[in-house]
């Protein structure tokens, strides 16, 4: 099925199945500018034609960054990404690891492993930028890694 638009600034789009991508999926091609736009596989997969920069957006919006490989969501004022992970290891000996995250929020969540990957209990003090991860005795830093994902 194709939509054409003859006014200013118009597009024409194909929707359909089996003729722009594979065998039964479902697309929506902009002829306009030679590109699928969105692809519903067999299995129920969504695949977002990627961006190299946010669009024009309004709240709830979604678009594939291509450039960071992140989808991000449109929060009312700007393009956020919508998950996000930070990693960061220690050095040196301590009692402390702090992690800048830089999410502009609190509302975050950490987890402490060390080398043999094991999950470490530690206490966490949050900052809406970055998070600290406290021992109760000195440790070697470098033997820990703190994963935060917001």
């Amino acid at each position: 099925m194709q939509f054409v638009s003859t006014s200013t600034n118009g597009r024409t789009y194909r929707i359909g199945s089996n003729y722009v991508s594979g065998a039964g999926e479902f697309s929506i091609y902009d002829d306009t500018a030679g590109l699928e736009r969105l692809r519903i596989k067999s299995t129920g997969q969504l695949n977002l034609t990627g961006l190299a920069s946010a669009p024009t957006g309004a709240v709830g919006d979604l678009y594939y960054n291509s450039t960071s490989n992140t989808l991000q969501y449109h929060n009312n004022s700007a393009f956020q990404q919508l998950s996000r992970k930070v990693s960061g290891a220690g050095a040196g000996t301590g009692t402390t690891i702090t992690v800048t995250h830089n999410f502009g929020t609190k509302d975050v969540i950490v987890q402490v492993r060390d080398n043999t990957d094991a999950q470490v209990l530690t206490d966490v003090s949050y900052a809406t930028n970055s998070v600290t991860v406290t021992f109760a005795s000195s440790q070697t830093l470098s033997n820990y890694t703190v994963t935060v994902i917001g």
